[in-house]
């Protein structure tokens, strides 16, 4: 229980998805949402990342038949071999992706957390000062 509560304390950005954007000060805020940022930006990246394998794996297939027609027949068998080994790096990938990332819609929910926070602060900033 106790070490369960210190992951989550070390993960800020899930803290603030589990108490609110409310509880943060400014400047805890604004640098929650740079690292909001790179953890979206590293997320699109493997997922495109990911995307490219999947799409590049019936290409091993090819590269059998294609080789398989020239003769070589060891060549042929490893390009056979990426096959399977495609998929298994594309389903890693995904898992790691939700281990990491806790996926998209995570992602999206803490960020438009921080936004609306930082739009109401800088809100009630303003007509404070009269602007």
């Amino acid at each position: 229980m106790i070490s369960q509560l210190e992951q989550s304390a070390e993960d800020e950005l899930s803290l603030l998805e589990d108490t609110g954007a409310k509880y943060f000060t400014t400047p805890q805020l604004l640098r929650l949402y740079g690292q909001w940022e790179i953890k979206n930006r590293l997320f699109h990246v493997f997922q495109k990342l990911l995307l490219r394998i999947a799409a590049i794996s019936p290409l091993w297939v090819g590269g059998y038949f294609i080789c398989q027609a020239v003769g070589w027949n060891y060549i042929s068998m490893l390009l056979l071999a990426g096959f399977p080994l495609s998929f298994m790096v594309f389903f890693a990938g995904l898992i790691f992706i939700k281990v990491f990332f806790r996926g998209k819609g995570h992602l999206d929910k803490i960020g438009d957390q921080i936004k609306v926070e930082l739009r109401n602060r800088s809100g009630h900033t303003s007509r404070n000062l009269g602007l």
